[in-house]
């Protein structure tokens, strides 16, 4: 169904993304300011797009939604000024939106294997949460409860992912939750600067796969 609703709109756009997805690449690691301001946006913006352009009719506001919080998010924790809180309650919007995708996709019984995957992220996510909330409450108490509430919502749109049956959709959303829980060391812990390629090629990772997984 995914190359059934590939078109040559799509193929433009994911020549486009995957252009400014390397680009982005190349400028984080090469601290290329200019060309991380650019290139950043614009792949979400020509994932997003992807997503759009391939998703059935009925799903296309909420993906648009989704990906809309996903590039404000983006803009936001790429400013020089720091504004993680605004960031991480956009991204916490679109992990809901994606949730109210999900939701319209359908839900099923999943498979014995997905309880297991779920209960083994659970017990990952518990560990992540016991390193970073404290460290968070060390800086702000505030900032501990909106980033606990953050890891509760992308959590929840893992198990939400996972069951909808698709296997794009699961692993998209696993490998958000690891892009993410990178961020969360770097900000909180001793996790240095090195790390932002890796962080930035699982989130488009994730992006790329959450388009394709919509798609079907």
């Amino acid at each position: 169904m995914v190359l059934q609703a590939i078109t040559n709109a799509a193929v433009l756009v994911g020549a486009l993304a995957f252009v400014a997805v390397v680009a982005n690449w190349i400028a984080v690691a090469g601290r290329i300011k200019p060309l991380e301001y650019i290139s950043k946006p614009t792949a979400t913006v020509a994932i997003g797009a992807l997503a759009v352009n391939t998703a059935p009719a009925g799903l296309r506001v909420l993906v648009i939604a989704a990906f809309s919080l996903c590039l404000v998010g983006d803009v936001l924790l790429m400013m020089p000024k720091d504004r993680f809180v605004g960031g991480l309650t956009a991204f916490l919007l679109g992990h809901a939106a994606f949730i109210g995708v999900f939701a319209q996709i359908g839900w099923g019984e999943p498979p014995p294997l997905a309880y297991v995957t779920i209960g083994l992220t659970a017990a990952a996510v518990a560990i992540v949460t016991a390193r970073i909330v404290p460290r968070a409450h060390r800086i702000d108490a505030r900032l501990s409860w909106a980033v606990g509430a953050y890891i509760l919502t992308i959590f929840s749109m893992f198990v939400a992912a996972v069951a909808t049956g698709r296997p794009m959709l699961g692993a998209g959303a696993f490998v958000f939750m690891s892009s993410d829980a990178l961020i969360g060391f770097r900000r909180f812990s001793r996790l240095t600067e090195s790390a932002n390629v890796a962080i930035m090629i699982l989130y488009h990772t994730a992006l790329a796969l959450l388009a394709f997984g919509i798609a079907g």
